[in-house]
């Protein structure tokens, strides 16, 4: 009995007792060729068959690069923000092979990156979790799955873990500069004539990297008039920056829009964008932008938050600035949530950063720029409204503001903005992968009337039909296409042989009377496969 009892207690444990994690979860690699099924990567250390992975597209957005205020309004998202869930089937050497190909298209040069995510059953988070920072190829992601309930006994954390900030421009003074797109290699002195632009879905060469342009959901930087950098964005806009320097004529003409707000009709996800670059020109204290936040995808049956909470904040410029042009908040970043139970309190944060503040010293009673606040983040949830249990903080990050004894602007944002807030999405569709099936060609008789089914779940369904239903009904002989699409804008298509038969036609007569002892010869006509005769 004893040796009995032992052998049970061994084999139960792992079912019985939640698994405990913390620090940093997954796994991440740089992707470098997607073709079919196979997916080649930088390192495929640590990826195993039957693991669960994760392919996100982190930027590839096309932007105007006009030198006006159109500069880094997005033309084309392209494949940016897509991402998908698969199964690993094998290993071999750089190639990771996966059970389906993906139904997106990602794009290479838009910084792919696959993640491993752990999968388990009941799970305790006993420690911070968080991700490795964004390095801009990989991390910045937490996301795992759990069969049963995800407890919270710590927080979930990638606040700051997002887009770079862009970085402060150390360089000559000039009022009424105006352009939106100025070099920016470095912030070295004659390397850069403008605050970098913040790190974004879209990428631009470093000749247009600078000045006041946004870039995307990035802010712009600080011009050499220092009204300082605008914020990043998400959900909601990045916050523009202030005006110039006061000491300049007309000073309240030039600034830096904010960061655009990203589009989440389709259902992608982004990092929030970093906040422009401030500018120097004294040698004295300025600041970067600040950086966005990361993201967090968790899929469960039940989260029980125990009060704690998800963060993927954008990040406040924390020093201040002197008689500079100020850096500008980050982004909030995005938590997606797909999870059918929340039994107790929990908070989802996604808020923006704030602007960087200003001491003037050396120009006291005048006043540069403080940095514009950065846009609030995202939240998606599978439910169909924002679960009684569940707090969401997606607010915008305050505007900079301005500290010059004397000054008529002296405690004021001079001009800046905070961030916009950032919002929620509802009935997020599960990540099915389409998979159209109309079973083999078939023959039926022309009397009968046949169902083709298409499969339920998808968001749309195209016959060659017209019809645009799940299920059709045919009697005609021919080829019958469907194309179902997904809630992504993934398509998959089949198609079926149906002949149809005609009826047989027996030509007897109704009635015959003939005399006993006499017969007649009935005859059902040739040509048939069966006879089958009833009489009385």
């Amino acid at each position: 009995m004893k040796n009995l009892c032992f052998f049970l207690f061994v084999f139960c444990t792992p079912f019985v007792h939640a698994q405990t994690i913390s620090g940093i979860i997954n796994i991440y690699t740089v992707v470098t060729d997607v073709s079919g099924s196979d997916i080649t990567v930088e390192s495929a250390s640590g990826f195993f068959a039957g693991d669960r992975v994760l392919i996100m597209q982190m930027k590839g957005a096309e932007v105007d690069e006009t030198d006006d205020d159109t500069f880094g309004d997005i033309l084309n998202y392209n494949s940016a923000g897509f991402y998908e869930f698969a199964d690993v089937v094998s290993v071999s050497g750089s190639v990771i092979t996966i059970g389906l190909p993906f139904c997106h298209t990602f794009q290479i040069a838009g910084k792919v990156q696959l993640i491993r995510v752990p999968v388990y059953t009941d799970v305790t988070i006993s420690g911070e979790v968080t991700a490795e920072e964004w390095d801009g190829e990989k991390g910045g992601v937490v996301a795992f799955e759990a069969s049963g309930t995800v407890t919270l006994n710590a927080n979930i954390n990638v606040a700051g873990l997002g887009f770079s900030g862009g970085g402060k421009c150390n360089g000559g003074f000039a009022c009424a500069a105006d352009d939106y797109a100025l070099e920016y290699s470095s912030g070295a002195y004659f390397d850069c004539f403008g605050g970098q632009k913040g790190e974004a879905i879209a990428e631009v060469d470093e000749d247009i990297n600078g000045g006041r342009g946004k870039l995307a959901n990035g802010g712009g930087g600080s011009n050499s008039g220092q009204h300082g950098g605008s914020g990043g964005g998400n959900f909601g806009g990045g916050g523009r920056s202030a005006f110039e320097w006061t000491g300049c004529g007309v000073y309240d003409e030039i600034w830096a829009p904010g960061a655009v707000a990203l589009d989440y009709s389709v259902d992608r996800v982004f990092f929030g964008g970093g906040g422009g670059g401030g500018h120097q020109d004294n040698g004295l204290s300025v600041t970067d932008g600040a950086n966005g936040g990361g993201i967090v995808i968790i899929n469960a049956s039940t989260i029980d938050g125990l009060g704690y909470t998800i963060s993927a904040a954008g990040n406040a410029v924390e020093e201040e600035t002197d008689s500079e042009g100020a850096g500008g908040g980050g982004g909030g970043g995005s938590v997606i949530l797909r999870i059918d139970n929340f039994p107790s309190d929990l908070m989802i944060d996604v808020h923006g950063g704030d602007g960087g503040d200003i001491t003037s010293t050396l120009w006291a009673g005048t006043c540069h720029g403080p940095g514009g606040g950065g846009g609030g983040g995202y939240a998606g949830f599978s439910a169909a409204s924002l679960p009684a249990t569940v707090t969401e903080n997606a607010t915008g990050g305050e505007a900079g503001i301005i500290n010059s004894a004397g000054a008529f602007c002296d405690d004021t944002p001079h001009g800046a903005e905070n961030g916009v807030d950032g919002g929620a999405v509802f009935n997020l569709a599960d990540l099915i992968y389409p998979v159209a099936d109309l079973g083999p060609d078939i023959t039926v008789c022309e009397e009968d009337n046949f169902e083709l089914d298409a499969g339920e779940g998808y968001a749309s369904y195209e016959w060659s039909t017209g019809e645009t239903t799940q299920t059709i009904i045919v009697n005609v002989t021919g080829n019958y296409t469907v194309i179902v699409t997904n809630a992504f804008g993934c398509a998959a298509e089949d198609d079926i042989n149906i002949t149809v038969l005609e009826s047989p036609v027996i030509n007897l007569p109704d009635e015959i009377q003939f005399c006993e002892g006499e017969f007649e010869i009935l005859d059902a006509g040739d040509g048939f496969t069966s006879y089958e005769w009833q009489d009385g």
